[in-house]
């Protein structure tokens, strides 16, 4: 594993501080932007939930069976992305991509344990790998969320209404 605290591929880009980079305008598009490169906060997280009849594929229409559906399994996974980013009020992520290999199934009642740790930074953009087991140390699930740091009420001005 890399040391943290040295930069990932990219030499602007460190994980352990805000930097403040210029990028240099393309021909024919608007003036440069100054964009802050925040650093990842915890660097890993994990979470803990209990399989309820609530979190199952039946519950959730992605099958018919009374055991953890993948899709409450991918929310768990992503809640422990978003735990191990540490960002200023005015920033959030959001998921642009995920691969997920669910490997075994767990039944109404099993503890989860979902992990995310940052395997990779390029400007906004940051790479986990997660993981899920259950509390008997069974691998569950295993695969990479990618999500990218975006200004909370930028982003949001860019959605329309339904029906505008």
């Amino acid at each position: 594993m890399r040391n943290p605290r040295v930069a990932v591929r990219n030499p602007r880009v460190s994980v352990h501080k805000p930097r403040v980079t210029v990028r240099k305008p393309r021909v024919g598009v608007r003036k440069p932007r100054v964009s802050v490169v925040y650093g990842v906060g915890m660097q890993s997280a994990s979470v803990t939930h209990v399989v309820t009849s609530d979190d199952t594929a039946r519950a959730l229409g992605s099958g018919d069976l009374d055991v953890l559906a993948t899709p409450r399994l991918l929310a768990w996974l992503e809640e422990a992305t978003c735990a191990a980013l540490d960002l200023p009020a005015e920033r959030t992520s959001v998921g642009t991509r995920v691969e997920l290999e669910h490997l075994a199934a767990s039944p109404v009642g099993a503890e989860v344990i979902a992990a995310a740790h940052v395997i990779h930074t390029d400007g906004r953009l940051v790479r986990f790998q997660v993981v899920a087991q259950d509390s008997g140390g069974t691998l569950l699930a295993t695969g990479e969320v990618r999500r990218v740091v975006v200004d909370r009420e930028r982003f949001l001005s860019r959605i329309r209404p339904v029906g505008d």
